[in-house]
């Protein structure tokens, strides 16, 4: 869904701090986000802030995943904010400590599936030698590395055209995993880095859905629920002629006790060598 950027409007407007505050512009719905600053003396109450600066209003299509606003008594509106605070930071941190390991040694990394690529731009700082570009279907807004928009099917790149190709959480958003698969084979050289879940394990389906619908729903990310068991995931990697590198579902994305409940043995990543395979596409 592309994104269409309003122009640029000056506005004075009492309003709760870093608040998402939806108006009418020219006449068709948007949204703009204001970063407000506290007034000495102005209103005499807490949490009274004044805006007086320019701001920046971006319109999309409604209904927009990114920045709509979450009716009072939708369960998200409570859950949304814990997530990302006791969740999402440390996912990323721990993310980035793997996946910077398994990516070493690549010069051309592309990201599939990159959101918004802060993921892949703090991977990019602990990789200087490497260029990391994505793709997504939805190219948000602001991004930490340059995004291309992709139809989620076919990878716009040419046959081993990058070093590796990653995707973190993407597979399971698909009908089949298998395409997607196949269309990293064909791209990357050496190796795809995957992070994804398994299921296994006790009430394991209703425990990935759950962390995907809290995760990604608010989004507008689809869900179709696609988990895998670790048996399906060897199978479709043998059937496709790639060996698996290394393999870690020890993540501690979560830390304790949080990891009891939802790591387990729910979420993996790993690195599959399609060298050989990629040789054989090229002669």
């Amino acid at each position: 869904m592309p994104v269409v950027r309003g122009p640029e409007i000056q506005a004075t407007h009492e309003l709760n701090a870093n608040r998402l505050t939806r108006q009418r512009h020219g006449g068709r719905r948007c949204f703009f986000a204001a970063k407000s600053r506290k007034q000495p003396g102005f209103g005499g109450g807490l949490g009274c802030f004044k805006l007086a600066e320019v701001v920046r209003v971006t319109e999309w299509k409604l209904p927009d995943p990114e920045t709509r606003i979450l009716p009072r008594g939708n369960p998200m509106s409570l859950i949304r904010p814990l997530h990302d605070k006791l969740v999402f930071n440390r996912r990323i941190t721990v993310l980035h400590q793997h996946l910077s390991g398994m990516l070493a040694g690549c010069h051309s990394i592309l990201d599939v599936g990159c959101g918004d690529g802060q993921l892949s731009g703090m991977i990019a700082q602990s990789l200087p030698d490497a260029t990391i570009e994505g793709i997504d279907v939805l190219v948000r807004p602001e991004t930490h590395i340059p995004v291309r928009q992709f139809d989620g099917v076919q990878i716009p790149a040419d046959d081993n055209s990058v070093d590796c190709v990653m995707m973190v959480d993407v597979l399971h958003h698909t009908d089949d995993p298998e395409i997607m698969l196949r269309e990293a084979q064909r791209v990357a050289r050496r190796w795809i880095v995957l992070k994804d879940h398994t299921r296994n394990g006790f009430l394991a389906g209703p425990t990935l859905r759950f962390m995907d619908w809290v995760g990604n729903s608010h989004h507008g990310v689809r869900l179709p629920y696609n988990y895998l068991s670790l048996k399906e995931w060897q199978n479709l990697f043998a059937k496709n002629g790639m060996k698996i590198d290394q393999w870690n579902a020890n993540l501690g994305l979560y830390g304790m006790p949080g990891d009891l409940l939802f790591g387990r043995s729910l979420h993996f990543v790993c690195r599959l060598d399609v060298g050989a395979n990629s040789q054989r596409k090229a002669s």
